[in-house]
C-alpha cells in the first residue's frame, strides 16, 4: 500500500485502472473533486476549482440528501 502524506484529512484517489475506466482519465482540471456511494458509483455533478469551506458544505449536504 502506498502512503502519501499530504495534510488533508480526506480520502485521495490514486489511479487505477479501475478509475481511469469509470472516467479519471477525461479530468483535466485539478482540483476535480467527484462524490462516489458506497457501492462506488459517481452520484451528482463532477466539480473543478476550488471553493469556500460554506460552499462544499452546501454542496456537501445537497448530495446527502440526494442519496438518502
Amino acid at each position: 500500500e502506498l502512503e502519501v502524506k499530504t495534510g488533508a484529512d480526506y480520502v485521495h484517489l490514486l489511479p487505477s485502472k479501475d478509475l481511469l475506466a469509470a472516467g479519471l482519465d477525461s479530468i483535466y482540471s485539478v482540483p476535480t473533486t467527484f462524490f462516489v456511494d458506497s457501492e462506488g458509483k459517481v452520484v451528482g455533478e463532477t466539480y473543478t476549482g476550488s471553493r469556500s469551506k460554506e460552499a462544499w458544505s452546501e454542496i456537501m449536504n445537497e448530495m446527502l440528501e440526494k442519496i438518502k
